[in-house]
Formats: C-alpha cells, sequence, structure tokens
C-alpha cells in the first residue's frame, strides 16, 4: 500500500477539500471487492496509514466512503513499492516511527512499527492479531498493554526519547476476555491475538 501526498481540490458542494490516494496491488483489490469485513479491515488501515503519515485525527463518526469512486478529483503521481503486500506495516521509513529525536525535539516517545492482520485472511475471518516491534525492549515487565473490545494502548516505561507509545482502533470488534500476548525478547516482537466478536443474529 502507497499513501500519496495531499492535494487540494473541490468537493461535490463547491468546498475545497484535501485528497489522499491510497495505491494497492491488483489481487488485493480483488480480495477487497469480494469481501466486506476484508475491506472494512483495509479501510481502518488505511486511514490508520494516512494518521501516522501525516499526523491526522480522522473522525470515523463523519468519514462518507464514495463506494462508486476509485478516486476523487486529479490524481497525484506517487511511488509504489514493487513487492506487494497484503497487509501494509504501519509505521515505515516516511512515518513519525523512524524520526529522530533531535528532528523533533517536541514528540518524546516513539511509535512503534505495527502489523494487523485477520486470520485466515479471506472469507470468514475468526481472530485478529497485532504484531508490534519494540527494538528498545528488553522484558515484558517495561511494557503496558490495555485491550478492549475495540481498542489496544500500548505504553512502555523505558527513558525518553526510547519510550513507546500507540494506540489503535480495531477495524473489527474482539472479545477482550479471551486475548493472549506475549513479548519475544530476542525478536522484540510483542504479539496480540484475540477471537472476534461473533455478530448477534
Amino acid at each position: 500500500m502507497s499513501i500519496g501526498e495531499p492535494h487540494n481540490e473541490t468537493d461535490h458542494a463547491g468546498e475545497s477539500c484535501v485528497a489522499y490516494e491510497v495505491v494497492i496491488n491488483p489481487t488485493l483489490f480483488t480480495k477487497l471487492d469480494s469481501s466486506e469485513i476484508f475491506y472494512q479491515f483495509f479501510l481502518s488501515l488505511a486511514l490508520e496509514g494516512m494518521e501516522h503519515k501525516y499526523g491526522l485525527a480522522i473522525d470515523r463518526n463523519t468519514t462518507v466512503i464514495l463506494r462508486g469512486k476509485k478516486f476523487y478529483g486529479t490524481l497525484m503521481e506517487q511511488r509504489v513499492r514493487t513487492k506487494p503486500k497484503l497487509i501494509t506495516e504501519l509505521g515505515s521509513e516516511d512515518t513519525p516511527a523512524d524520526r529522530k529525536p533531535e528532528d523533533d525535539p517536541v514528540q518524546l516517545y516513539l511509535i512503534p512499527e505495527l502489523k494487523l492482520w485477520l486470520d485466515p485472511v479471506e472469507k470468514s475471518p475468526r481472530c485478529l492479531s497485532a504484531e508490534i516491534y519494540l527494538p528498545n525492549a528488553k522484558t515484558k515487565e517495561q511494557l503496558n498493554v490495555f485491550v478492549s473490545d475495540n481498542r489496544l494502548v500500548l505504553s512502555s516505561s523505558l527513558i525518553s526519547p526510547k519510550n513507546y507509545r500507540l494506540d489503535i482502533l480495531f477495524p473489527s470488534q474482539i472479545e477482550s476476555e479471551i486475548v493472549t500476548s506475549t513479548f519475544d525478547a530476542v525478536t522484540k516482537l510483542l504479539t496480540v491475538s484475540a477471537p472476534l466478536k461473533l455478530k448477534e443474529n
């Protein structure tokens, strides 16, 4: 997934607005077109990616999805990675996650790299997993994780500027009472998994 630069456009009411292009692999586009839950999952990741990359705060309650439009306004040229990825990795080289502390003295914490995925990724997912890369952490005791039905909040007790903070909303509700969490001190990966909450008939 590649998130383009913001550019000014005019909406259907003639008001000024800002547009961002999100370019994805054709194979992923086919999967999104055939699975509503996978579409909503990807949409949440795209919004999270925009927020992390440009420091936005997008209100999900007022977001309008234009299903009939592939893009809005004038498409802008952007670089796209040649290696396809089914699920994007939030916190790439263009995000605040890798910004050096001296480049931004106001930021007192790091936003870690994050992977989110559904299992299985096709048709009827039953589990949601998050994998968070924390190279500065040494033990699980340095990490604080809070998980609710639709949210994950991570903080750490490390000394600034090596401290971490992450606050994300899940694209689907989970069973928060059945969450498993493990931290691998060798790979520096924190893995959080939980079954998806079944919809009531």
